[in-house]
């Protein structure tokens, strides 16, 4: 605020964060032992619903690979194979498959938006349906040790590749 001199004089206000205040704090929670145990135990539980609802969303992926490869890409269907890689994505770091969450958001951000699909795309597209099934398959946790970072980095070659094809 100017103190009507040169205009140099500059005052900056910070307005109080009032959500913070009210979740109680910057991220130093402390949480008890048994609310944690409480937790993991809730996870470990919906952790065979997760795998039977993955395997349903790979296997409608393949169903639409499958369409698009038969002729019918729309953008309807590009975009409801970009949907269901969300999906596939959203809940699979919280059951300790990184790689799945990383080729779910993969194949998500290749497709969406995306309004056609070329034979070299719809490649890529199977290919990441193909590794996410191996991931489920192989029930590889984690990284997936070398194969999963080589798999990994081999699909992310093939999206910056053919994105613009």
């Amino acid at each position: 605020m100017s103190n009507g001199g040169s205009g140099d004089d500059v005052e900056i206000i910070k307005p109080s964060n009032r959500l913070k205040n009210k979740v109680g704090g910057g991220g130093n929670a402390k949480f008890s032992a048994k609310v944690i145990e409480r937790t993991e135990k809730a996870v470990a539980s919906r952790g065979e619903d997760y795998l039977a609802k993955v395997r349903e969303d790979i296997q409608q992926l393949r169903e639409l690979v499958k369409k698009a490869a038969g002729g019918e890409v729309t953008p309807a269907l590009i975009q409801e194979i970009a949907m269901t890689a969300r999906e596939v994505k959203g809940e699979a770091a919280t059951f300790n498959f990184p790689l799945l969450s990383h080729f779910g958001d993969g194949l998500f951000k290749f497709t969406d938006g995306m309004s056609d699909l070329s034979t070299k795309r719809l490649a890529v597209v199977q290919a990441h349906v193909d590794a996410m099934s191996a991931v489920l398959s192989h029930n590889m946790r984690g990284e997936g040790g070398p194969v999963g970072q080589q798999l990994k980095k081999g699909l992310d070659i093939a999206i910056e590749k053919f994105k613009q094809d």
